[in-house]
């Protein structure tokens, strides 16, 4: 008996997801082809041009560049049997095989990777738009028409986001030299240092963290484990050398109680923060530190209380919030916060006088 063949998946282009945006609908139109062409020159058997033509209504031309984006952009090796004068795709690793989502878990995973991946809300992963279109192209017409119903009225904006498109290549080669565990020659611009520093870098992790990617590793300028902003990084070389990461090494171990991404040295600090009833019930909605406790002193007053590596990430935080937040501990923290307030006094002086 012959090798049975998997039927073949149909394509219909009215069934294509709609933007209101024209040039957008134009590259959601031409990403779900693809993805189906992907998947039809995977099936086990040829298909030329012409027949390729036939099936998504185009021109030889058209065709072509769309084999020429698999073969460049995706990196899909699609190969060309001259005999027949058709094109195949003999490595079937490029298809994954099915994958038993229900339809809440479908519908919830195409509508967050379109989001994030059409806004970009994090570099470098808009790559996610496309896998958005691949679970699409297998859900029925009735799934995609609720997808489509439910996508127009959802929204998810992030955090900004430091604008890091020039810095791809520099996280492309981070990401690879932790993954591999090679050295970087590093040139970092450094806001600590005001100066530009050269060091072997051993990166440990890339994270992104609300506004941009980040690198932690062992830096041979510091002799310390440090973070570096992608964003500021201005070389990035992979060096043929090794390194290893130290076994009980996490990012989580890292930061230790670090209210965001800065963990300093010396002991962990009991932070204690009164909230007036203005601002107090918006606090008390949010998740803000994972060793936070909230509870209300009396009808008027939020207590905030936490455990953080480091209090001037706090501080921040604490400012934000001008007169309504009061510190109750540590001291060092209420120094801390009279300071800027000491100079904000002083930058508006003319018109506390008024």
């Amino acid at each position: 008996m012959g090798k049975k063949r998997s039927p073949k998946p149909e394509y219909d282009p009215n069934k294509l997801p709609v933007s209101d945006d024209k040039a957008e609908t134009l590259v959601i139109n031409r990403s779900s082809r693809v993805v189906h062409m992907l998947q039809l020159l995977s099936l086990g058997r040829g298909y030329s041009v012409e027949e390729l033509s036939e099936i998504y209504d185009l021109d030889p031309r058209s065709i072509k560049r769309d084999l020429k984006l698999i073969s460049e952009q995706l990196h899909v090796a699609v190969t060309y049997n001259r005999a027949t004068k058709k094109y195949e795709i003999l490595d079937t690793r490029y298809v994954m095989p099915s994958v038993g989502l229900t339809t809440l878990e479908a519908v919830c995973l195409v509508i967050l990777c379109r989001e994030f991946g059409m806004k970009k809300t994090v570099p470098f992963f808009e790559v996610v738009h496309s896998a958005a279109l691949k679970i699409q192209s297998h859900l029925s017409p009735e799934t995609c028409d609720y997808i489509e119903q439910t996508y127009q009225n959802v929204d998810m904006t992030g955090a900004p986001f430091s604008m890091q498109e020039d810095k791809r290549e520099c996280y492309m080669t981070l990401q690879d030299a932790s993954r591999t565990q090679c050295v970087i020659d590093l040139e970092y611009n450094s806001y600590t240092e005001e100066q530009t520093i050269k060091t072997l870098f051993y990166p440990y992790a890339v994270v992104f963290n609300r506004h941009g990617w980040m690198t932690v590793g062992f830096s041979t300028f510091h002799n310390e484990i440090r973070m570096f902003n992608v964003l500021r990084i201005l070389k990035a070389r992979k060096l043929n050398l090794g390194f290893k990461r130290p076994k009980d090494w996490t990012y989580e171990k890292y930061l230790r109680n670090a209210w965001n991404v800065i963990p300093e040295n010396g002991p962990d600090s009991h932070v204690v923060v009164d909230f007036t009833f203005k601002v107090g019930r918006n606090v008390e909605e949010i998740y803000w530190h994972k060793n936070q406790v909230m509870y209300w002193i009396n009808d008027r007053t939020l207590r905030f209380e936490t455990i953080v590596s480091g209090l001037n990430e706090i501080a921040w935080w604490i400012l934000g919030y001008g007169a309504e937040a009061t510190v109750v501990e540590p001291k060092e923290l209420r120094h801390i916060i009279a300071g800027h307030v000491k100079r904000l006094a002083q930058t508006y002086q003319n018109e506390l006088g008024k």
